[in-house]
């Protein structure tokens, strides 16, 4: 860390550390929601503040290039991941203040700026991102509708990532191919079932779709709206 923020040995100015704030906002329910986080560390670099977050792990991002840590970046949050350095830097509000990710892991043979994820105020794709992914979220929790995270969208075989270590995994579902392929079949039929309501079955649907929303099939009303 420290070669990471002060390689020449200049300290900034360190306004706190283990910062708590909170994000305001308006859910799609139309409540005010309070999103609270915790900084790891707050410094002022001239009139700006850098929000940043500490990892242990590798690099999230290890592509070579800006362009593709940035994309990486952008799916990421568009999966409901990584959400923190967004919240920072929306929870200020400045035009020029920075959310941050730092990577210590110090194994790590990729470029040395993958060490650093940023959310700038100004940076829009993030934003829209962060936002579609929580209010998703907040529907769900909104409507009381939580959709069973058995498998990954389009993907029989590939077990969701949390399953590696959720401490129940053994006694779950998951491991039935029968109780998958239902699971399957019943979100498919949301898809096209115009008697139910819609906003229930967009929920358990944006939910589902979440990990890989790109891959989500047109609904008829959307397929509709194209023509």
């Amino acid at each position: 860390a420290r070669q990471l923020d002060w390689p020449d040995g200049t300290l900034a100015e360190v306004v706190g550390a283990e910062v708590e704030g909170h994000l305001s906002f308006a859910s799609p329910g139309l409540e005010t929601r309070r999103l609270k986080f915790r900084a790891d560390r707050i410094d002022r670099v001239g009139e700006n503040l850098v929000v940043i977050d500490y990892k242990t792990g590798k690099p999230a991002f290890p592509q070579k290039t800006p362009k593709g840590r940035h994309h990486a970046f952008l799916r990421e949050v568009g999966q409901g991941r990584r959400l923190q350095a967004v919240a920072y830097v929306l929870a200020s509000g400045r035009q020029r203040d920075e959310g941050r990710f730092e990577y210590l892991q110090p194994q790590f043979d990729g470029p040395p700026e993958a060490r650093v994820a940023s959310a700038h105020h100004d940076d829009t794709a993030l934003h829209e991102a962060f936002r579609r992914s929580t209010a998703s979220a907040l529907t769900a929790w909104e409507r009381g509708v939580f959709v069973p995270r058995l498998e990954r969208p389009g993907r029989p075989h590939d077990p969701p990532r949390t399953c590696s270590w959720c401490t129940v995994a053994e006694a779950c579902l998951r491991q039935d191919s029968g109780a998958r392929r239902r699971l399957r079949e019943g979100l498919a039929a949301l898809e096209i079932d115009d008697s139910l309501d819609r906003g229930i079955a967009d929920a358990l649907l944006d939910q589902w779709w979440l990990p890989d929303p790109g891959k989500r099939p047109p609904t008829p009303a959307a397929s509709e709206e194209t023509e």
